[in-house]
């Protein structure tokens, strides 16, 4: 018994031992923690908040630039599209000119043909009554001549050319 009771002592002695030494270790634990702590509250964290901080505003900084570049294109579009309006609107107005313009030649090339044609066509009616009285008087001289002829051959006299003519022109007359 006297060496369980030794054991027992030597084993609450070890537990005390155990314990007191667990409390030492527990209390300069707890005192690195918190000086770790400490050291950290005081020297890293505000490094880290920095560093967040920068790395922040960094990005908000490029959000900002991104939705500067997103209203300059959205300019930049709405810009685009007026100029597209305008030469849209410039091309319809130089295809309704042009369209206009070539109106206008066409009825002026027209005006000019329809002249042209009245008269060449005036030219022609004029060639021709000349033509025509130019035969009329051929045809008249011949057939003062051929009358002339045939009086002289009928008559066997000679008949004076203002009689013939006289004879001619009734005659025409007769045949209109």
């Amino acid at each position: 018994m006297a060496s369980s009771a030794h054991t027992a002592a030597s084993s609450a002695q070890e537990q005390l031992f155990n314990l007191s030494m667990a409390e030492s270790t527990l209390f300069w634990t707890g005192l690195s923690f918190f000086v770790l702590l400490v050291v950290v509250w005081r020297y890293v964290a505000p490094v880290v908040s920095d560093i967040l901080d920068q790395r922040s505003a960094r990005i908000q900084e490029d959000m900002d630039k991104a939705a500067s570049l997103r209203e300059q294109a959205q300019q930049a579009l709405a810009e685009y599209e007026t100029r597209l309006k305008l030469a849209k609107k410039e091309a319809q107005e130089i295809v309704a000119h042009a369209k206009t313009e070539a109106e206008s030649m066409i009825a002026t090339k027209t005006a000019e043909l329809e002249r042209d044609i009245a008269r060449r066509s005036e030219e022609a009616k004029v060639a021709i009554e000349q033509a025509k009285s130019k035969a009329m008087r051929d045809v008249r001289a011949e057939l003062v001549d051929l009358a002339v002829v045939a009086a002289e051959k009928i008559t066997t006299s000679e008949v004076d050319k203002k009689k013939a003519s006289k004879l001619t022109d009734d005659l025409l007359k007769e045949m209109h």
